[in-house]
């Protein structure tokens, strides 16, 4: 079994493969492994944004892991961040993902990494369990509804039209950690797939706000002051016509897990 560096080729293996680990794949606007042409366009926008995209091959793709690595403050600090790990059914506990989580720590070590982290299906939990990682946040869901919007945020909003990492890299991401800051940043703000729906973003007092989604938005928000960020997200919410709004903070017992590896 070999481990590469994925390249443009291999987009019909990869869709195949996460094809055949999840039937569904497709999220409701779209997902960009739910065919080879959406495919192709996200592993090209992933690679233009830096991320490191390994392959475990064997006559055909066994196993995929999408990688994002990114300056954050502290507690992240330069944080590696595993986006996306599938292992085809049929090469499952042969240890195709064992290799791949190997070839990531590697990586890691080598960029002198502070955080090695990943965002657990329950599925899986067990697995990072058994390769080291251990739970390093925990954060809950929160459904703001229209009866509830009564913030007196006053604050200007500007739009943003620069979109470069470095704008929020020294802010953390205090709301809406579902991945790492970059992550989130590539996907939400710059889209690496062309049906990923357009987010509002705007710069304000409290950092930088963003919202993405049409009836039910989610909101995601860089900056130091969560209860702001919040009333900003909120004022957004009401101007860009959301019915709700999906709001992750950090807090004790959670249902997204966080979880890290010491190396």
């Amino acid at each position: 079994m070999k481990i590469r560096h994925a390249n443009i080729d291999d987009c019909t293996g990869i869709s195949q493969l996460h094809r055949a680990v999840d039937k569904t794949t497709s999220w409701r606007e779209g997902g960009p492994w739910v065919n080879e042409n959406l495919c192709r366009e996200h592993i090209e926008s992933a690679l233009k944004y830096g991320w490191e995209i390994y392959v475990a091959e064997e006559g055909e793709i066994l196993g995929e892991v999408e990688v994002v690595a990114g300056e954050e403050p502290e507690p992240y600090g330069y944080n590696v961040h595993i986006s996306v790990l599938y292992v085809h059914p049929k090469y499952q506990g042969i240890g195709v993902g064992r290799k791949l989580i190997n070839e990531v720590v590697e990586y890691a070590k080598s960029n002198d990494a502070d955080t090695l982290t990943v965002v657990p299906s329950r599925n899986s939990m067990g697995f990072y369990e058994k390769m080291g990682f251990r739970i390093y946040e925990e954060w809950k869901k929160i459904i703001v509804t229209p009866q509830n919007w009564h913030s007196k945020n006053s604050e200007k909003l500007t739009a943003l039209e620069n979109k470069d990492y470095s704008l929020v890299k020294y802010l953390p991401l205090i709301v809406g950690r579902y991945q790492s800051s970059k992550n989130v940043w590539d996907s939400v703000v710059r889209r690496t797939f062309s049906l990923m729906p357009e987010a509002d973003v705007y710069e304000t007092e409290c950092g930088i706000v963003a919202l993405v989604g049409r009836d039910v938005k989610t909101a995601f928000c860089w900056g130091r002051d969560e209860k702001m960020c919040i009333s900003t997200a909120i004022k957004i919410g009401r101007r860009t016509g959301a019915k709700k709004l999906k709001v992750l903070v950090c807090g004790k017992g959670g249902e997204l897990k966080i979880l890290n590896r010491n190396f």
